[in-house]
């Protein structure tokens, strides 16, 4: 059985139409700032950021579908999208991509990687 890479499944994805339009959407919804350091961005010069990082997502096993999923994505500058590396960004994990988290984690062998609410408010 061939495991399609999660990172060549999202490079893959971000060149076609759906990625442009959710990237295009982000940035309108981010004013066209980074939402991390409010840094002006415009279209192309910027990070499709993971809130979720892939290097999480490939670790839990059926965590294909957030790859691209536009509750994990933020459009970011490319300063801060390096800046975070593989950890969760919390401050923009909203409540229904927390949900998908922790049900994916519950179900992930009896582990517990799931983010209380209280590590979210921080």
């Amino acid at each position: 059985m061939v495991k399609c890479s999660y990172r060549s499944r999202f490079n893959t994805w971000k060149r076609s139409r759906e990625a442009f339009e959710v990237t295009r959407s982000l940035i309108r919804k981010a004013l066209y700032l980074c939402p991390v350091c409010k840094t002006p961005l415009s279209l192309g010069e910027g990070h499709l950021f993971h809130i979720i990082p892939i290097k999480l997502l490939s670790t839990t096993g059926n965590c294909i579908n957030l790859v691209s999923l536009e509750d994990n994505l933020l459009y970011s500058c490319k300063k801060c999208n390096l800046k975070q590396r593989d950890r969760i960004y919390t401050e923009c994990l909203e409540d229904n991509l927390l949900t998908i988290w922790e049900k994916l984690m519950s179900n992930e062998n009896g582990q517990d990687k799931s983010i209380s609410s209280k590590d979210k408010n921080k």
